[in-house]
């Protein structure tokens, strides 16, 4: 998930500093950026909780971050059903994000069963 984030994070903002996206797209790549960046600030947060003993959590601290969250939340909803948004997601699953205009990929041959139940006895 973390490499899928990062990945369309980078890919935002090489597409807003080329200029190749309309208001429309670019509104909502930039939508799937704040949402991209909550997701990689919200692990980066949960693994300093999880493994730095040392860390002390300010109150107002903890506030911020679930701000930032909230904010996430909030942009998903209003971009949720654009289909640069449902790529986006299936591609936080493993899936490979596919762009407008991409040709689709060859179907892969299925993997042969290795799993074969034993004969009768």
């Amino acid at each position: 998930m973390r490499s899928a984030a990062e990945a369309k994070v980078g890919w935002v903002n090489a597409a807003i500093a080329s200029g190749s996206l309309s208001p429309k797209q670019e509104a909502v790549e930039l939508d799937l950026w704040t949402v991209a960046t909550a997701f990689l600030e919200a692990q980066r947060r949960r693994h300093l909780a999880d493994y730095d003993l040392e860390k002390a959590w300010a109150p107002d601290e903890v506030n911020s971050h679930i701000e930032q969250i909230d904010e996430a939340f909030s942009v998903w909803t209003k971009a949720a059903e654009e289909e640069t948004a449902q790529a986006f997601l299936v591609s936080l699953f493993g899936a490979r994000e596919k762009r407008a205009g991409e040709p689709k990929a060859a179907p892969r041959k299925p993997a042969p069963n290795t799993r074969r139940k034993p004969p009768p006895a």
